[in-house]
């Protein structure tokens, strides 16, 4: 079992080249041959790109958030999730290597010390956060509970572990099924007869289906999650039987009478067409199939799973990798380990996750400290030692700039003393100018700018209601039990207002953003991409007024 987090990076690094958001490949027929590519990716967003070079072999924010999963189990034992929402997701913001925007929310949030489920302006999107990023690491749970004779307490660390980023069940039960996966397979004989995981998952639906202990005795999350979904126990029962209507799928495709290519069953599953691409169901399914119906093959089982045009490639093909070795063995991916970034690192926290490490006490970091580690990695030059949370340290082995047309940015190479080779990108930070109301000629070459609504969040929705509707007599041209509009205002109810929620939103549609970001950290204005569900820009002025940019 040593070679599973080995078998998870194989994947994601051959798998990441080909994903759709890395945007390198128009086609996978256009990659050369050999088991990893040198290719360049954006490592910048949508108004200022930044292209980096990423060699052979290198893995992406999936395999980042399974060592930091490790490394959590290895340092903290029994509080892992603690540690895991105090130091490690915090941290990865200052590393990530292409993190969705839930993950990037749900750290924000843990840096700030408040679970995402409290965060009311953005309770509904943790809810529907239903992607495969809790999905994809399972493994280090799965490692340490090796050879455990039920699959409740797997369960119920790996829904702790997907309640820290994700609120859905599609991503929660992505992750119990992927990991139960994991634990029949690597107690049922080899050689596994086709199809076999296929079918055990659907006949043993109800172990891996049922709510687990830790989202059960967890009132606050519970709450949180009936507040916003209005029927939570409902939308559960709905998503398994989502799954398991996917898995019957899966198996009649699998069965040897079957004349369905793969890669057709993998566009009716929704792995590679549709809208639920990157779902956490419907990539474990699709691993499942990959794995169940590869397990005599199982490079050509990754090799499909890495290279399927329209599919999350570097999330597939590292789920599959680590079921394929769950079920046959690590010895299929030796030829991948030389050239696979950080893999001593990996195969030992393997060893130290199966032989249930000891971990020693230590304090767990404040924020505060954590950020200013971060701004010291950022400024440190190269040779020098810095500090990285959790009590390690590192050494800058390299820093190079890198052009773009927006101007040029550090990339700072870290090696820790642990093994982990961490990329840190910096941008040059220019002195914030008092802000001067702009010239005729300055106006001339700003983008035009139209206030599209204002939302204000109030604390009780119904009262205010009847305040306006009643004793001013407005009438509302739409609402639901969450929010109310009255042309462009809209009232949104939070009944647990906070320091960390904005009381009041600015709605702004401009024309260009291409120079927004740089202009208004210029002024000294803290900028919060991804913000709200549909991926705005925050420009937050204050704690309590945040004005939201879309593209008009």
């Amino acid at each position: 079992m040593e070679g599973l987090l080995l078998s998870v990076a194989v994947g994601d690094a051959l798998g990441w080249p080909f994903e759709r958001r890395a945007r390198r490949f128009d086609d996978a027929d256009e990659a050369p041959l050999g088991p990893f590519v040198r290719w360049e990716r954006n490592a910048g967003n949508r108004f200022r790109s930044l292209p980096e070079v990423i060699e052979p072999g290198e893995y992406s924010d999936d395999t980042q958030m399974v060592i930091a999963v490790a490394r959590a189990r290895a340092a903290a034992g029994r509080d892992w999730v603690r540690y895991l929402r105090a130091v490690e997701l915090p941290f990865l913001l200052a590393y990530e290597r292409g993190a969705g925007a839930a993950v990037k929310r749900a750290c924000r949030a843990w840096a700030s010390g408040t679970p995402p489920w409290e965060i009311g302006a953005t309770l509904d999107t943790y809810f529907n956060a239903g992607a495969n990023g809790a999905a994809m690491r399972v493994v280090p749970h799965v490692l340490w509970h090796v050879g455990a004779g039920s699959f409740d307490h797997l369960a119920d660390d790996v829904a702790e572990d997907a309640i820290s980023t994700h609120g859905h069940p599609r991503a929660i039960l992505g992750a119990l099924l992927h990991a139960f996966a994991h634990w029949i397979s690597i107690s049922q004989p080899a050689p596994i007869p086709y199809g076999w995981l296929l079918r055990e998952l659907i006949n043993r639906r109800m172990e891996w289906s049922r709510v687990p202990r830790s989202v059960v005795q967890n009132p606050d999350w519970l709450d949180a999650a009936e507040k916003s979904t209005g029927g939570y126990p409902a939308l559960w029962r709905a998503t398994a039987d989502e799954v398991l209507k996917m898995l019957e799928t899966a198996s009649a495709a699998a069965d040897p009478a079957s004349l369905k290519a793969p890669a057709d069953v993998m566009a009716e599953l929704g792995v590679s067409r549709g809208r639920e691409t990157g779902s956490g169901t419907v990539c474990a399914v699709g691993a499942a199939y990959l794995a169940a119906y590869n397990a005599a093959a199982p490079d050509a089982g990754l090799q499909m799973a890495a290279r399927l045009k329209g599919a999350d490639t570097d999330t597939l093909a590292s789920m599959t990798a680590s079921l394929l070795t769950a079920a046959v063995g690590a010895e299929w991916i030796t030829p991948y380990r030389r050239q696979l970034q950080d893999a001593e690192l990996l195969y030992r926290l393997s060893v130290e996750l199966v032989d249930g490490a000891q971990p020693l006490p230590m304090p767990l970091p404040t924020r505060r400290v954590i950020a200013q580690m971060q701004e010291r990695v950022l400024q440190a030059e190269k040779g020098e030692t810095v500090e990285i949370p959790g009590g390690r340290a590192g050494r800058v082995v390299d820093v190079v700039t890198i052009e773009s047309a927006k101007g040029a940015a550090r990339r700072l190479q870290v090696k820790t003393k642990d093994g982990q080779t961490l990329y840190f990108i910096s941008w040059p930070r220019e002195e914030a100018p008092k802000y001067r109301v702009p010239t005729v000629a300055t106006q001339r070459h700003r983008a035009a700018s139209a206030i599209h609504g204002v939302d204000i969040f109030v604390r009780d929705l119904p009262r205010a209601r009847q305040v306006l509707e009643e004793i001013l007599n407005l009438k509302p041209d739409a609402s639901t039990p969450r929010w109310v509009r009255y042309g462009t205002t809209v009232l949104r109810g939070n009944s647990d207002m906070g320091d960390q929620v904005p009381t009041f939103n600015l709605r702004v549609e401009v024309t260009n953003t291409a120079n927004l970001v740089s202009d208004a950290e210029k002024v000294g204005i803290h900028v919060e991409q991804d913000y709200g569900p549909h991926g705005a820009i925050g420009l937050r002025i204050e704690p309590g007024f945040v004005v939201v940019i879309r593209n008009a």
